[in-house]
């Protein structure tokens, strides 16, 4: 008999079977308390440790807080006369982040630069479990709350929110560098008030630096956060946050004063960091640099990373190098090309199979604009980069009163071990378009849209981690409208799996496979949700070619049967099960392990068996060999992990 439960480890699903020592079987009643007991026991252990903590109870929202959520919709957002320079889109570079409290509870927030040039903070909340969002509660447009940005063209406002769910609010830049943070965390009753930490919330920073294009950056496992930041003129630098104390330092092996990665050369644009990811501990820098005496093209795109374990910045072929990083000491992914265009301001991701992956615009050698895409192994090793787009188009740059743009600036997501590329293209009628790739990325879907929103001057922004800690897709872009009153107003979309592409020959992911079951509400529709009411998880009924929506007790018996796994005994003593396993879901892993107490789980000792196999679908045995049955009472899980 199996026992299911998906709360012992977030993001698995495990069914478990009771195997005592011949000659002195166990009641069932017996081995459900045993479980029961030690998932009450891990329960009382983990609210223990969050009460010595100080989180053991998380404030709620007051009454006076709760009256924040009035607003239906966002508003407006800038578009008039006074920003119609070309060159620059407008577009804000982090405008959306997210926090899920103890609770549950899922917040979002939004930051933007309004019509009259003044910043607009915005938030709403999703209870745990609940389909429907509140609605908007808002700070700004006002001076006195968040000052106006200056009078030059950026109109850029990145956001982040870190552990403890501060929010981080970093706008402008070409003028003043304005920093605020929110009083308190986002679930603590946050009413709008902010600190204003301008002038010494960074090291070696005020708010009198001029600085533009930052870049928040989270460990997609512990939620550290980093910041990036390109000092106008000067170079890049890279900090890091203690959430506990609310405390930015230079992020290791830069500089200790203001946290300076590259050399000064003071070259506009010198050294652009785009973007940083993690990979394990390890830390994934991309930038960009422009050759002396180039005003806008022949640029170099480089990666270097730091080694965590070393505690050294390198090449990607392991050379140690020294801070600041002088020009190309880097690994050199695309080499500088003499008037051929690149784009400063690219995407950097890792997916969840652990590659990193890098996104940009250049010409190519007929001189059309070209998305690019390369990537990085587990060795380190640099895949491209190759073009994923085939277009005719000439004009890089947006025109925000003209035109419009041809191929926006790519910015990147995955699911599972799909990848995904989106940008808005002309052809589509400046439309939000997406391609997709898996292993070994090497062929990418034709464009689809995923979005309908006109962005005729405008550049797709995606919520960074939400497809990391969610697999919820975010897209905030401003729609075009003319340079009127009127302004542009923000969207924040969540765009569903069913409109992404499809690689050909793709495996499945859980995403697909659960959307084609109607009646579903969207929290049922969740990995371990249990809308059959059977005790089985939605991640686990996936993995055995079960219905999440009939109750499922039985047990498999052919390949063409889904069922839980079948445990038996043969009379020489050999302890075996069969599951089975579709080997065409390349989102999920099943392990099978064994635990005498139920916290600490092994691999082994047993044989594993493909007894019959159709297709992709395989019938497999675990079997403990005769006379090798444990001396004492012990568990076996079926785990199932995303």
């Amino acid at each position: 008999m199996w026992v299911h439960d998906a709360r012992l480890c977030p993001g698995r699903a495990f069914c478990f079977v009771f195997i005592a020592p011949r000659g002195n079987f166990t009641t069932l009643k017996t081995v459900f308390q045993r479980i029961r007991m030690n998932h009450h026991r891990m329960t009382a252990l983990l609210a223990m440790a969050l009460s010595l903590c100080g989180m053991g109870t998380v404030p709620m929202l007051s009454a006076g807080a709760d009256d924040l959520f009035v607003h239906a919709d966002l508003p407006n957002s800038f578009g008039d006369g006074r920003l119609d320079n070309a060159g620059y889109s407008f577009q804000d570079r982090q405008p959306l982040a997210s926090f899920e409290d103890p609770e549950g509870t899922l917040w979002q927030v939004v930051g933007y630069i309004s019509l009259n040039r003044l910043p607009v903070i915005q938030w709403r909340k999703r209870e745990a479990g609940a389909e429907a969002w509140s609605l908007w509660a808002r700070t700004g447009a006002d001076a006195s709350i968040l000052p106006a940005p200056g009078s030059n063209w950026h109109g850029y406002m990145s956001v982040g929110i870190d552990t403890a769910g501060y929010a981080h609010f970093i706008y402008d830049g070409r003028g003043d560098f304005r920093y605020h943070l929110s009083a308190e965390p986002v679930h603590e009753g946050w009413t709008g008030d902010l600190v204003n930490r301008s002038g010494n919330g960074i090291p070696g920073w005020s708010s009198g630096t001029r600085s533009t294009y930052w870049r928040f950056s989270k460990h997609p496992e512990t939620g550290l956060m980093t910041l990036a930041i390109r000092r106008s003129g000067s170079g890049h630098a890279l900090f890091v946050l203690d959430a506990d104390t609310q405390t930015w330092s230079a992020f290791p092996g830069t500089r200790a004063s203001d946290g300076r990665l590259f050399t000064d050369t003071g070259i506009f644009a010198q050294y652009v960091s785009h973007d940083a990811v993690f990979r394990g501990d390890d830390l994934y820098v991309g930038y960009t640099h422009r050759q002396s005496g180039s005003s806008s093209t022949n640029e170099d795109l480089s990666v270097i990373k730091f080694n965590a374990a070393a505690g050294r910045w390198q090449r990607l072929d392991g050379t140690n190098l020294t801070v600041p990083v002088e020009p190309r000491e880097g690994t050199i992914i695309d080499p500088a090309k003499t008037d051929s265009m690149l784009d400063h301001r690219w995407d950097l991701m890792a997916d969840g199979q652990g590659f990193i992956h890098g996104f940009y615009r250049r010409q190519d050698d007929g001189g059309y604009v070209q998305i690019f895409h390369f990537w990085i192994d587990e060795d380190d090793t640099v895949h491209g980069p190759a073009a994923v787009t085939d277009t005719r188009y000439t004009r890089f740059w947006q025109n925000v009163s003209g035109t419009g743009v041809e191929l926006s600036q790519a910015r990147s997501f995955h699911i599972g071990a799909r990848v995904y590329v989106a940008w808005q293209e002309e052809d589509f009628g400046n439309r939000t378009v997406a391609s997709a790739s898996q292993y070994p990325f090497d062929e990418w879907t034709a464009p689809q849209v995923i979005d309908s929103t006109n962005l005729r001057a405008s550049d797709p922004e995606f919520e960074r981690w939400a497809w990391d800690t969610r697999e919820e897709i975010w897209l905030t872009a401003m729609p075009f409208l003319p340079n009127t009153a009127a302004g542009r107003p923000v969207s924040v979309v969540r765009i569903p799996f069913a409109d992404l592409p499809v690689p050909e020959g793709a495996s499945a992911t859980f995403a697909e496979w659960i959307v084609a079951f109607d009646g579903l509400e969207e929290a049922e529709r969740l990995p371990d949700a249990d809308p059959a009411r059977d005790g089985i998880p939605n991640l686990l009924k996936y993995a055995l070619g079960m219905d999440p929506a009939q109750p499922g007790h039985g047990t498999v018996g052919t390949v063409a049967q889904g069922g839980m796994p079948a445990f038996s005994q043969s009379p020489d003593g050999q302890f075996s099960f069969l599951y089975r396993k579709d080997t065409s879901l390349g989102d999920i892993n099943y392990i099978v392990e064994w635990s005498d107490d139920l916290a600490e789980w092994r691999e082994g000792p047993w044989t594993e068996t493909v007894v019959d196999a159709s297709g992709d679908i395989e019938l497999r045995e675990v079997a403990f060999p005769p006379g090798e049955a444990p001396a004492q009472p012990v568990f076996v899980r079926l785990s199932v992990a995303q």
